[in-house]
């Protein structure tokens, strides 16, 4: 693998390039393993489940346990006690206990896989950085911005900044084509999802240290 470091252009808000930015190949330019990529989906999506109300069982409702009329003889069908969940009022049969069992990938198996999804998007030519984002940011005044960096064919962009920059999640959080994340909270999924990426220069760096962590 081509261990020498890579270069994406740095833009201003009117598409403009003003300075360039050096990636590193173990971040940018990792193999991908279809695999591991989908185990982490497979956990991601498993862990997005809220753990249910816990149902009774026969074993916890109040009632006799005594056989209710004899096995042969009545002419009706056999019947043990009345907590079994044929009957009204009595347990139910493989009901949620309550609880879900959560998965979880290593250190090193989620710095992998951020660089995966962040080599992908850049082999592609679908991500853009900017060198800083407005001070005061409007819904309307950002769209503008926003068009003339993300191309047309984009149905989902993802925009990560740094969660100090809330007028920015504010100014774009009602665009429906924009998944605005913070850098500290965005996950692969974000960025699996996403036609087109867009960030600032201090998140990318962010971003750098967390896909190039190798477990540590």
């Amino acid at each position: 693998m081509n261990k020498t470091n890579l270069i994406i252009d740095v833009k201003n808000l009117k598409g403009e390039k003003v300075d360039s930015l050096s990636l590193p190949a173990n971040v940018f330019k990792v193999k991908l393993i279809p695999t591991l990529l989908a185990q982490a989906v497979r956990v991601f999506t498993m862990n997005q489940r809220k753990n249910q109300r816990p149902v009774k069982t026969r074993a916890n409702v109040i009632a006799s346990k005594r056989k209710i009329y004899a096995q042969k003889g009545t002419g009706r069908a056999r019947h043990g006690a009345v907590s079994a969940g044929i009957f009204v009022g009595g347990g139910k049969a493989h009901g949620s206990q309550g609880f879900i069992k959560r998965l979880s990938l290593t250190k090193k198996m989620k710095a992998k896989v951020l660089a995966m999804v962040l080599t992908s998007q850049y082999e592609k030519g679908r991500l853009a950085v900017v060198d800083k984002w407005p001070a005061v940011a409007k819904t309307q005044a950002l769209e503008l911005k926003l068009k003339k960096i993300i191309p047309n064919d984009s149905n989902l962009c993802l925009l990560v900044y740094q969660a100090k920059d809330q007028s920015l999640y504010q100014a774009g959080r009602n665009l429906a084509y924009l998944n605005i994340k913070p850098v500290n909270e965005v996950s692969f999924m974000d960025w699996l999802r996403a036609d087109y990426v867009i960030t600032d220069k201090e998140s990318i760096l962010e971003l750098i240290k967390r896909g190039g962590r190798d477990g540590r």
